[in-house]
């Protein structure tokens, strides 16, 4: 099943929205701070201590994956669909879920969707995640070029609406920027020297799996998709159609190869299995990234004359 077909209404969340209750005790002459939640029509305890609780209610960590969205794309935006990973039970009292805009953003005169995950247990409730996810619209799955972990925050649950200046809409254009120079890098990167394979690219406009592919090229990208995921099974797409598929569309290049990256896995069945391998695909995306941006350091080595930082500076001679 396709990861679009997972995402349900923004209102599948509301009864997820429960909030942390908090009492100050008398018990023998000392004070007793308990942690609790309403669960099931009942105050279910969750901790009891003899000093206050660092913590976040459900309600906050939903609230504030809300305004992170909201901080890049403003209401007018916005358009939110929600995909639940994990709710709380009563052996497992966590949240975990992604928040997903369906209004399109441009990079690279490509379409692109991005959505949030957040995630947050009671078995660790002094911290909160939250990450973005970016989605290249490729087909119908939606093939990905996720966001680096510089958008990741791990942080203290009391601090949930204190939005870091990560999430800011200049700070995501530069990072727009970067994917741009990279899937350009990418495009231009020959991957497979045959002429025979090449023609046979030109020449194919639909995949056809029953043509066959560069058995050397094809090893390659087994080996890669083993170093990034540990693994090369899945159960959803087979990996040599999923292989045609990218390079018949897109041509036998660098860009290629990371689209049958992504598209992997996002054509893993399971929700919650399909997000960790889209967190390992952006680990992926960032070590390119990485990479360009060192390349760039060391072309501009030495390479900025004095009237030039006068002028970035603002001085004028």
């Amino acid at each position: 099943m396709r990861f679009r077909q997972d995402f349900k209404p923004f209102d599948a969340l509301k009864p997820h929205y429960i909030p942390a209750i908090y009492h100050k005790l008398a018990e023998g002459g000392e004070s007793i701070f308990q942690l609790s939640i309403p669960f099931d029509g009942q105050e279910l305890v969750v901790d009891r201590a003899a000093t206050p609780f660092i913590c976040a209610g459900f309600n906050d960590v939903i609230a504030g994956a809300v305004l992170r969205l909201h901080k890049l794309f403003h209401p007018e935006n916005l358009d939110l669909n929600v995909l639940l990973y994990k709710t709380p039970s009563l052996d497992d009292l966590s949240l975990v879920f992604e928040l997903y805009n369906t209004k399109k953003i441009k990079i690279a005169n490509e379409d692109y969707t991005i959505s949030v995950v957040g995630a947050y247990s009671y078995s660790n409730k002094s911290e909160v995640t939250y990450y973005p996810i970016l989605y290249r619209e490729a087909c119908s799955n939606g093939m990905l070029a996720v966001i680096s972990q510089s958008f990741t925050e791990t942080i203290p649950a009391k601090k949930i609406f204190e939005i870091g200046c990560e999430w800011s809409k200049c700070n995501f254009e530069d990072y727009q920027k970067l994917l741009n120079e990279l899937f350009q890098r990418l495009k231009e990167e020959e991957w497979g020297q045959s002429q025979e394979v090449n023609d046979f690219v030109e020449n194919v406009k639909s995949p056809d799996l029953g043509s066959p592919i560069d058995n050397e090229m094809y090893d390659e990208v087994l080996e890669e998709l083993e170093s990034v995921f540990e693994t090369s099974e899945s159960n959803g797409d087979s990996i040599r159609e999923i292989i045609d598929r990218n390079l018949s569309d897109i041509g036998y290049n660098a860009f290629a190869k990371l689209n049958i990256i992504t598209d992997f896995a996002t054509s893993e069945p399971d929700p919650f299995n399909r997000l960790e391998m889209i967190k390992q695909a952006g680990y992926y995306v960032e070590s390119l990234l990485d990479k360009i941006l060192r390349d760039s350091s060391r072309s501009q080595k030495g390479a900025f004359r004095w009237s030039h930082l006068e002028e970035i500076s603002g001085v004028k001679s």
